[in-house]
Parts: C-alpha cells; sequence; structure tokens
C-alpha cells in the first residue's frame, strides 16, 4: 500500500532546503531504478517540472552504472491527453494517448 502524506508532511517537506528537496528526490529515483532493474520511464511535458526531473533522473540513472538508455515518455499537457497504461506479460507499460474527441 502507497504511504500516505498528510498536509502537514507537504508543510513540512516544502519547508526544506533545496539541497535537501534534491538529495531526497534522488534517492528515491535510486530506489525506483533498483527496484524495476532500470526499465522506468519519466514523464516528461518539456515544462519547468519535468524537464528537472529528467535532469535529476539521467544523474541518478549515470550514477548507478546504467548502459541502456533513460526512456522518457513525452507528454502533450497543453491537449490534455488521456494516459492508460496497460501492463504487457513482461510487465512493462505501454502508454497510449488519446486525444480528447478522437481515438
Amino acid at each position: 500500500m502507497p504511504e500516505q502524506r498528510t498536509m502537514n508532511d507537504l508543510l513540512t517537506m516544502q519547508a526544506w532546503p533545496l539541497d535537501r528537496k534534491i538529495s531526497v528526490t534522488q534517492t528515491r529515483l535510486v530506489e525506483w531504478v533498483q527496484r524495476y532493474n532500470g526499465e522506468i520511464y519519466i514523464s516528461f511535458s518539456g515544462g519547468k517540472d519535468s524537464t528537472v526531473l529528467a535532469d535529476l533522473a539521467a544523474r541518478v540513472y549515470k550514477a548507478t552504472q546504467r548502459t541502456d538508455p533513460l526512456t522518457l515518455v513525452f507528454v502533450n499537457t497543453v491537449s490534455a491527453p488521456v494516459i492508460k497504461c496497460k501492463k504487457t506479460p513482461r510487465k512493462k507499460c505501454s502508454f497510449v494517448a488519446e486525444m480528447k474527441g478522437k481515438r
């Protein structure tokens, strides 16, 4: 079951200095890379938040000495696609974007 956070947790984490936020994020990324043996995807819209996350993920990926490429999945959040994640037999996610009104 996912860890539940409270509003107080959020306010506490927002007050952390930047270096701690980066360190905690990098630690979580390392955990995910190890847990899924590098078979991870980073959702990327091109905005500031996803650019920072992609940069941190690339640094962690390199530090964990992965030789396979890090996969960024482009998501155009401006036109609000619907993202569906379908589990495949190999337990990877394949993403299908459907534009509103188009199939």
